[in-house]
């Protein structure tokens, strides 16, 4: 096995390197030049239009107002006079419109497809290493698709066609930066390569388990977050270092929110004001530090 054959293996074995070129610039160049055709088909149709209304034939001067008289211009018994060329170019707009906005074609395709998330950096590192190291792959496409994973400027045009599980900024930075630092230091003495000739010198990590290790992390911050910040305002004595805590923790729970979760901004900003509101409810509660009651005692 070997070019196309052992890159589309690899690709069906593991979906998340399954990344292609979206074609996005020749996709809208596509639709241009179909908005252009309809443009032309457009005017001609006006055209054809006004010159039936203008004409003093007694069926043609109506097509405006009755489309029976307007498609039996076509047939072949019609009466001398009558002008298809208004139902023909009708026809032909029709045709063309149905390319343009049918779900298997032009613009609606062109929307779904760009609606693909870009690849992974580690997906799509490893899958350039793959492809270049003798050891691993080594896959040398011969045509001008060679470069398609490589070339810095098409990067932007490749999409993956596998979803990812999560897309939040820390599960993306766990996968494309830790993972592999991971291996480096300590997954190097316990994880094996796989038997497959095909996959020589790779290691795999499932997804599930990165997934849980994130999950993990934003579980325990998010039990963490809550009980640290009322420890710190009990042992804080003045209002202005309590006010101080308030807008740190407050500002930390909302870097959190943007990086571990997908949540909108909307929901963001409530949940974030529900946290402020339970801190500011806690320091009522207690009072400052100056308001305490001392203990005196005779020497």
């Amino acid at each position: 096995m070997k070019g196309y054959a052992k890159l589309g293996w690899l690709m069906g074995t593991f979906p998340n390197t399954a990344v292609l070129r979206r074609f996005s610039a020749l996709s809208a160049q596509n639709l241009l030049y179909l908005q252009a055709e309809l443009t032309s088909l457009e005017e001609d149709l006006r055209k054809y239009a006004a010159e039936d209304d203008e004409s003093s034939h007694p069926d043609r001067n109506v097509y405006s107002l009755n489309w029976l008289a307007l498609r039996e211009s076509i047939a072949e018994d019609a009466e001398e006079g009558n002008n298809k060329s208004q139902w023909e170019i009708m026809e032909a707009i029709r045709n063309k419109l149905e390319e343009y906005f049918n779900l298997e074609n032009a613009l609606l395709r062109h929307t779904e497809i760009n609606k693909l998330s870009p690849p992974m950096y580690q997906d799509l590192r490893f899958l350039n290493e793959w492809m270049t190291r003798t050891d691993m792959g080594n896959v040398y496409l011969h045509g001008t698709d060679s470069t398609t994973w490589s070339k810095p400027e098409l990067r932007s045009d490749l999409v993956a066609l596998k979803a990812q599980s999560s897309d939040d900024m820390f599960y993306r930075w766990i996968y494309d930066k830790v993972t592999n630092r991971f291996h480096r230091l300590l997954g190097c003495y316990f994880k094996n390569s796989r038997p497959e000739a095909q996959l020589a010198g790779t290691v795999v990590y499932d997804d599930a388990h990165i997934r849980s290790l994130t999950k993990a992390v934003a579980t325990v911050l998010a039990c963490m977050l809550p009980t640290l910040s009322i420890v710190v305002l009990y042992m804080v004595q003045t209002m202005s270092k309590r006010l101080g805590a308030v807008t740190a923790f407050t500002t930390l729970f909302s870097i959190s929110l943007v990086v571990m979760t997908n949540a909108e901004m909307i929901d963001i900003f409530a949940a974030t004001a529900a946290y402020a509101a339970v801190q500011v409810v806690f320091i009522g509660t207690t009072g400052s530090g100056s308001s305490r009651t001392n203990c005196t005692v005779s020497s």
